[in-house]
């Protein structure tokens, strides 16, 4: 069954603006989404060097391609599409001049990330109204697998090649931690209505938090914590529902402690505390030991004031030994461990106004949701840079689409 989008609503419209789009509670797809799906799932494999095209990159690329042909619709407004196509155009002449001055691949390869993001977002933003119901059936699945993957290499003691921190199938603690957060980010706006998968990869990204002991993940789990309590009491709240939460917080409580048994070998009570105090010890020695001045220069806020001539049109990716003054290692090999301050340096006040212009058509009719699941990935952004992410890019998708205020009454099905 399909629902045209009505035209009496102009701000939905406006929102979800494609010519002849129609949305389908049909649980089958074309096969462009079953890439899209496949690529989200194995997003956490790293099988090759961070900052390289992993498989999952392929998959989304194949999928996104597939559907380009088959179906793709415009899915921006007129002010969208004008301030995303000069968001694009200007990120990439930028990186073409700044490779031409200073031979580096990172000058270039910085800007064809972000405009392979964009693509993907744009493609989801289609698909994801297209195949509403599919997506909403298969998406926590995915992203399941890929938690019960990071188990099942802990359990295994892979993984854990830089001793307390744990990094799974990513090469990287904070890869592992920024993807746990997007993923619950993500399933939270797609379950508007419902708990069970919410509640199920809460309990699971918890616990990845407290492996990788990430300071940015204890920031970005804040936001999402206080919106899976909000749900949580508003779902108490209606009627002769008390019941099957407790059933649903006891059968995810109780598939956590099985998978935590089984797959930490933990048997007695005693281990269990061991283990969890000298987590918890762990990523407390963490946060005692930060020293702030040193923390903004080894991140590279630093930048912003040392060098504030680039403030304007932006510095570019790449060719970091061009900052010498830095003292935190960004001025050798480093790019900087923050979304907000690394967007801004590398593309200016102007790049920084033209994603901004482009993204807010949207997030202004956004629930909330979905923005408290925005805010769990943008305080985790504070102290690692996350905008060449592609899962970052999936969860804003997702925001974008089940996330609308207009969303729920357009579409008239159980999603």
């Amino acid at each position: 069954m399909t629902y045209a989008i009505s035209s009496s609503n102009s701000d939905s419209r406006r929102i979800f603006h494609s010519p002849g789009h129609s949305l389908t509670d049909s649980r089958k797809a074309h096969v462009s989404a079953y890439f899209l799906i496949a690529g989200i799932g194995l997003f956490p494999f790293y099988l090759f060097p961070s900052g390289g095209i992993q498989i999952s990159h392929a998959l989304l690329a194949i999928g996104a391609l597939f559907y380009s042909i088959r179906f793709f619709t415009n899915p921006f407004s007129r002010s969208e599409g004008y301030f995303g196509f000069l968001f694009c155009t200007y990120v990439f002449c930028a990186g073409l001049l700044w490779y031409l001055f200073h031979q580096d691949e990172w000058a270039i390869l910085g800007p064809l990330f972000m405009l392979y993001n964009i693509f993907i977002y744009a493609t989801l933003l289609s698909a994801f109204v297209r195949f509403a119901a599919f997506f909403r059936s298969w998406l926590p699945w995915a992203i399941f697998a890929g938690l019960l993957a990071q188990f099942f290499w802990y359990y295994n003691g892979w993984g854990t090649e830089l001793k307390v921190r744990f990094h799974g199938t990513f090469n990287d603690p904070n890869q592992l931690s920024y993807w746990a957060i997007c993923a619950l980010a993500t399933i939270a706006v797609l379950e508007q209505q419902r708990l069970r998968w919410s509640l199920i990869i809460f309990l699971g990204v918890s616990f990845i938090l407290l492996l990788t002991t990430s300071r940015s993940g204890l920031l970005g789990i804040f936001p999402l914590s206080l919106l899976i309590v909000i749900r949580t009491v508003k779902f108490i709240w209606k009627e002769n529902t008390f019941r099957t939460l407790a059933i649903k917080i006891f059968t995810a409580f109780g598939i956590c402690i099985a998978f935590g048994t089984f797959y930490l070998g933990i048997v007695s009570t005693s281990n269990v505390y061991t283990w969890a105090f000298g987590q918890i010890s762990a990523l407390e020695k963490r946060m005692i030991d930060i020293e702030v001045e040193r923390s903004l220069e080894v991140r590279g806020y630093e930048l912003l004031w040392l060098y504030p001539e680039h403030l304007i049109l932006g510095a570019g990716h790449g060719g970091l030994e061009r900052f010498p003054l830095a003292k935190g290692g960004s001025g050798a090999d480093n790019e900087i461990h923050s979304t907000f301050a690394g967007f801004f340096f590398y593309y200016g006040i102007v790049g920084s106004l033209l994603m901004i212009a482009f993204l807010y058509p949207r997030f202004r009719k956004l629930t909330l949701t979905a923005v408290l699941a925005l805010f769990g990935a943008a305080f985790f952004g504070i102290g690692t840079y996350g905008a060449r992410n592609t899962m970052a890019w999936i969860m804003i998708a997702a925001a974008a689409t089940y996330g609308q205020r207009g969303f729920q009454s357009l579409y008239k099905s159980r999603i």
